[in-house]
């Protein structure tokens, strides 16, 4: 069980010596591994003064090396691919921390890691200038979810904003390295994408959602099913249930009530 549950499960059990049933993670306690661990008595259950369970250390040396056989490196605060296959042997172990890659296009002059970038060389040059986020001042930027619409954004989103794109979603930790006087958010149009409008707008209050003139007859006429890859429906968050802002009220009526949404792509149609 090579996850950082089973890592701090057994160092914990090496460093108290004793742990009760009832403070085993449930996923530890169903898990092959520690069906390992009692039946090669690294511990043994006894009884405890309440009634109830409780595990103890038996064979600390032994235990000691199968917790160093399963995890040989220890597990760092560096969050990346990395230290997970080092100390997990699996890169996705842990959530890793974003590198915080950026794409941007546009005309604008922009600062970006303290240094000004005049956009429209990269854009008409290389389509986009990318770099990995630090810092970033803008007047107005128009966060864009799909990539391929961010690189055709200037079809129907004025051209005065600086069109951004981020490697993996948009989250707190990149906002907070962002300084912008106006901020469009321009997502699909689900319960995922009116939860990273409200979470920006949470950073940014002038953030306001791109909303098409012609949405209603758009998703009349292209609907999509709300469902993930794993046919299981999106579900709303807390977040997107408590905004009392008129369009996300809408679009989470209209999401709740049809079982289906409108994808961005669609506002680019021929």
């Amino acid at each position: 069980m090579q996850s950082e549950l089973f890592y701090n499960f057994l160092q914990t059990l090496l460093r108290d010596e004793r742990m009760t049933e009832s403070n085993i993670p449930k996923t530890v306690n169903n898990s092959k591994d520690f069906k390992i661990l009692k039946s090669a008595q690294f511990i043994k259950p006894e009884r405890a003064t309440n009634g109830g369970t409780v595990y103890v250390v038996a064979k600390k040396e032994e235990l000691q090396k199968y917790f160093l056989k399963h995890f040989p490196n220890p597990v760092s605060e560096n969050k990346t691919s990395f230290q997970n296959v080092r100390t997990f042997r699996d890169t996705k172990a842990r959530a890793k921390e974003s590198q915080r890659i950026v794409f941007l296009r546009g005309e604008q002059t922009v600062e970006a890691n303290q240094k000004q970038i005049q956009l429209a060389e990269f854009t008409d040059n290389f389509k986009l200038f990318s770099f990995q986020l630090h810092n970033l001042k803008a007047e107005k930027i128009c966060f864009i979810e799909n990539l391929d619409c961010f690189m055709v954004a200037e079809k129907i989103i004025p051209q005065e904003y600086v069109y951004m794109h981020t490697y993996g979603r948009i989250g707190k930790e990149l906002l907070q390295k962002i300084e912008v006087k106006e901020f469009l958010f321009f997502p699909d149009y689900d319960f995922v994408g009116l939860n990273e409008y409200l979470t920006v707008k949470n950073t940014f209050p002038n953030t306001t959602l791109f909303f098409p003139k012609n949405y209603d007859l758009l998703f009349n006429k292209y609907p999509k099913a709300l469902k993930k890859k794993n046919d299981k429906e999106q579900q709303p968050s807390q977040l997107v249930l408590q905004s009392d802002e008129a369009i996300v009220v809408k679009i989470k009526n209209q999401l709740l009530e049809t079982k289906h949404f409108l994808e961005q792509q669609i506002l680019f149609e021929e």
